[in-house]
């Protein structure tokens, strides 16, 4: 065999080799849990793969090729607030972003960005903004202020004086007993909002002093209770169920706690930790829309140091973006359209894997090919078909 073409098939023999491992790695056949590899290829594989790479009990919501760290959840589990930091994978601006699960779409919040404090949805359609000037961080400085993801319509927020020791002028609960719905959120504040609010922004006002999260909250919740004002607590995902005694659940047809359970007769009808990978990487964020399954937040870790995105101690070099997913609710729990969709993308997924596999055997077969040319066991098989006629 001439030298060049030797030289030129042992190439093409190692680059087959590196993209078959590639390849088999794509689609998750060896390696899912090997953080390495993550960050080698981060987001450098087919997009119809991503999924693929996770146990089947489990949808990709938001790929980690945008590096989105959720913020928070809407009551009702449709929308989910993302930011995207810019820093170490800055394929997005600085800012907040808004998921729909139920069109599957990702587009930046109108009038808001993540800032110092992290938007909070206090309804479905509306969040709370709070902004602070660069190096100003006393309350008095602080800006409060609704704002509707999908249309950046801003409602200035009252509110309600309060002394450092907590205490409230008489009579400045008016506000509070004659609002339609009050909300305590977890950073220490209560948002009280009047009938009609969206044309009566001048009625609509926030009680708090600092964001010293639990510590106000309960604060908070004590002076409302003493003036007999109903409220509702909105915990956060970033908190687990049992810090203010709430249920992660819904209470209707399932709850959630280290698995799916049926209210009715608290059997397991799908086990959460189904993988040691999801178990020890994914936190549980909330129920998603229409009790469809519980979302799972991968957050971002580090191949050396750090732990996690929230680690505030030791080195954090090379960061290893993860997706948020979806672990899904058995089929036969769904409504008929839910199911529909979900046998649909099922059989989407088995498509794509199906091809995968054939452009990994052609890839095989090229392999062998240049292997039998450079070794001679072509001309061998070939000697041997001459002597047997």
């Amino acid at each position: 065999m001439d030298p060049k073409k030797k030289r030129r098939l042992v190439w093409v023999g190692w680059l087959l080799v590196a993209g078959l491992l590639w390849w088999s790695w794509c689609w998750g056949w060896w390696g899912n849990d090997n953080l390495f590899l993550q960050y080698l290829f981060h987001c450098k594989y087919p997009p119809l793969s991503e999924e693929t790479r996770y146990p089947a009990s489990v949808d990709v919501l938001v790929s980690e090729c945008v590096d989105a760290h959720l913020e928070d959840i809407s009551p009702n589990g449709r929308y989910l607030i993302v930011s995207y930091p810019g820093t170490e994978f800055p394929t997005q601006p600085l800012g907040a972003y808004l998921y729909d699960l139920q069109s599957k779409e990702l587009k930046p919040v109108n009038g808001i960005d993540a800032g110092d404090f992290s938007p909070r949805f206090v309804t479905d359609d509306w969040l709370l903004e709070i902004r602070r000037e660069p190096y100003r961080i006393k309350w008095e400085e602080t800006k409060l202020a609704l704002v509707n993801p999908r249309n950046g319509r801003r409602l200035v927020l009252n509110r309600v004086p309060m002394s450092p020791n907590h205490e409230i002028e008489s009579g400045m609960l008016q506000f509070f007993h004659t609002a339609e719905q009050v909300y305590v959120l977890e950073l220490g504040l209560a948002v009280a909002l009047a009938p009609n609010f969206v044309e009566h922004p001048e009625a609509n006002f926030v009680l708090g002093r600092q964001f010293d999260g639990p510590t106000d909250m309960e604060r908070i919740r004590k002076i409302l209770d003493e003036n007999g004002i109903p409220y509702q607590v909105q915990v956060p995902y970033a908190y687990p169920p049992t810090s203010y005694g709430e249920d992660l659940s819904r209470n209707r047809l399932f709850k959630y706690y280290f698995g799916i359970y049926l209210v009715s007769n608290n059997e397991m009808v799908f086990p959460a930790l189904v993988e040691v990978y999801l178990s020890s990487n994914f936190r549980d964020a909330g129920w998603a829309y229409e009790d469809r399954g519980v979302i799972l937040d991968g957050g971002q870790t580090y191949l050396i140091g750090g732990g996690d995105s929230i680690s505030c101690c030791g080195p954090k070099w090379f960061p290893v973006a993860r997706p948020i997913l979806l672990l899904k609710v058995p089929k036969e729990y769904l409504s008929p359209e839910l199911r529909q969709q979900e046998e649909m993308h099922e059989a989407w997924e088995q498509t794509a894997k199906a091809l995968a596999a054939v452009v990994f055997w052609v890839g095989w077969m090229a392999l062998a090919w240049v292997c039998a040319t450079l070794f001679g066991w072509r001309d061998q098989v070939q000697g041997w078909r001459k002597r047997k006629q």
